[in-house]
């Protein structure tokens, strides 16, 4: 990571935190975005889509119901249709229609993440607390860079219900004017034990702060 440099330092200092974070660059930020149904190509049935849901999900016999003339319908065209005209119905299928946001990171710390693995965190600029903290042990820091661009998959009932309010998060709290920063904490020579109590010990110092996220309040 020598093309990272360690502005965390100074923070991690003023926090009492015994690590060395890495600040992660962006280009830019899109706030405020809808999906945008017509891109979703998924050729799953509605009744593929049930399939997939947690039997005891309580929308599930309530999706069967509504959509019983429908069960065979591709996603890819009833969601559409649905959104078009305004059928209450979409509100079964998908869990979240955003806002979200955006992120852009510059293409040579992308493929420098991919590489790497540890502790990733979302902190406010401004008063330099964390707001997120999460983790990875494999596959470099792809569950990191899910967080920065939301799409109708991770929005389904089925989808990725964390990346989603994260991501959400994140929009407002842009919109309330505040500035926000990514940074890692690389510990690619940690086992996938040491890696799991720094998540937890940093979760545990923070999990009281209000507007720290690993909580869904």
């Amino acid at each position: 990571m020598k093309m990272l440099k360690a502005t965390l330092r100074e923070i991690t200092k003023e926090l009492k935190l015994d690590i060395k974070a890495f600040d992660i660059p962006y280009e830019r930020i899109e706030p405020n975005l809808l999906l945008d149904l017509n891109r979703y190509n998924s050729k799953s049935t509605i009744s593929e889509h049930i399939s997939k849901v947690d039997w005891n999900h309580p929308k599930k016999k309530e999706i069967e119901k509504q959509f019983a003339k429908e069960l065979q319908e591709k996603l890819c065209v009833i969601l559409p249709y649905l959104e078009k005209n305004s059928d209450s119905r979409l509100n079964l299928l998908l869990k979240f229609q955003g806002p979200f946001c955006k992120v852009e990171i510059l293409k040579t710390y992308k493929h420098l993440l991919r590489k790497e693995k540890g502790i990733y965190l979302f902190y406010n600029k401004k008063t330099l607390e964390p707001l997120y903290v999460g983790l990875t042990t494999t596959l470099g820091y792809k569950r990191f860079m899910s967080y920065f661009s939301i799409t109708t998959g991770n929005c389904m009932y089925n989808g990725q219900g964390t990346t989603v309010r994260v991501n959400h998060c994140i929009n407002e709290f842009l919109n309330q004017g505040n500035s926000i920063g990514l940074a890692i904490i690389p510990m690619s020579n940690s086992s996938k034990e040491d890696i799991y109590k720094e998540e937890r010990r940093l979760i545990t110092k923070f999990i009281d702060n209000k507007s720290f996220w690993n909580i869904n309040r």
